[in-house]
């Protein structure tokens, strides 16, 4: 990765699989922040009812969360959750991005936008700014069985809740 939580560190990241099921698009690359914030979006998103769930995230904490069935409705709803923390945080939509919320989106300053895909003018739109980072996970499954949690050299493994 780029660098890891801080520029002065360096960071990776491994998987069982060679795939971890989300694909940047567009951006530059992902840095350990960035894998952070998106990992902890997809927990929430993907949990939320399909096609509805909007939930924006700043430093691993959700600052915004909605499932308006309105998916621009959604979206304002969970951006006036905490707009202040929500500024160059990550918005992660469990839904296909389309033109009109792409203009939305392109309002504020954000650092990734994670969906169910992009249609072609969303990409025209969102593409317009070439340091943000667009990640389809439409294949993204949480299937997480093993919740890791690492302190002092030592790791604690548990199976995860479901």
């Amino acid at each position: 990765m780029r660098y890891g939580e801080n520029p002065h560190q360096e960071s990776a990241i491994y998987s069982q699989n060679s795939d971890i099921k989300i694909n940047k698009i567009h951006g530059k690359q992902l840095s350990y922040n960035n894998y952070n914030d998106i990992f902890s979006a997809l927990k929430i998103s993907k949990s939320l009812p399909k096609n509805r769930g909007v939930v924006i995230v700043k430093h691993a904490n959700p600052c915004g969360v909605s499932i308006l069935k309105n998916k621009i409705d959604s979206y304002k709803s969970a951006l006036a959750c905490d707009p202040i923390s929500a500024f160059g945080g990550i918005v992660s939509c469990n839904f296909k991005i389309t033109k009109n919320l792409a203009h939305e989106l392109n309002k504020i300053f954000l650092e990734v936008i994670i969906a169910n895909g992009f249609d072609k003018d969303s990409l025209k739109i969102l593409k317009l700014k070439k340091n943000l980072r667009l990640i389809d996970a439409s294949n993204f499954l949480s299937d997480e069985v093993l919740k890791f949690t690492s302190i002092n050299n030592s790791i604690l493994i548990q199976l995860e809740d479901k």
